[in-house]
C-alpha cells in the first residue's frame, strides 16, 4: 500500500482516503477486497456511535487535529456516505489530477480510461 499525501500535489486535505488497485489484483484477491469492504463498512458504524471523548481519543496523536472539528467533519459527510452512498459526483475533469497523481507514482497505467472507473453509481 502506499500513501500519497495530496498535499504535496497542491490538493486540499479531503475528508475521504482514496483506495486504489489493479483490476488483475483484484480479480486474483475478490475475498480480500470483500473483507476489506465489509471491515470499512463495520468500522464506519462504529465511527458513527463515537461520541465527544472517543473523538478525543482519536485525534490525541494526530498533531494539529481538533476533536469537535472532526467529529463536525464526519457528521456532515457520513449521512452521505451511509444513506444512499453518494458522498459526491465524480466530477471527471477535476480526477484528471488524481490520474495524474497515481500515474507518476506508477500505481495507474498511461492509458487508464477514467470513465470506466468512477461510474457515477452506487454500488453497495
Amino acid at each position: 500500500m502506499n500513501f500519497l499525501p495530496f498535499a504535496h500535489y497542491g490538493v486540499a486535505d479531503p475528508p475521504l482516503l482514496v483506495f486504489a488497485a489493479a483490476g488483475p489484483w483484484v480479480a486474483v484477491h475478490s475475498g480480500v477486497v470483500r473483507d476489506f469492504l465489509d471491515a470499512t463498512a463495520r468500522g464506519l458504524e462504529e465511527v458513527s456511535a463515537w461520541d465527544v471523548d472517543a473523538w478525543r481519543r482519536y485525534v490525541e496523536r494526530i498533531p494539529g487535529r481538533e476533536a469537535e472539528e472532526e467529529q463536525a467533519v464526519w457528521e456532515s459527510i457520513s449521512p452521505l456516505i451511509l444513506g444512499e452512498g453518494k458522498l459526491f459526483e465524480h466530477d471527471l475533469s477535476a480526477l484528471q489530477g488524481l490520474k495524474k497523481i497515481l500515474q507518476e507514482n506508477k500505481l495507474a497505467a498511461a492509458g487508464i480510461c477514467l470513465e470506466e472507473i468512477f461510474l457515477n453509481e452506487y454500488i453497495p
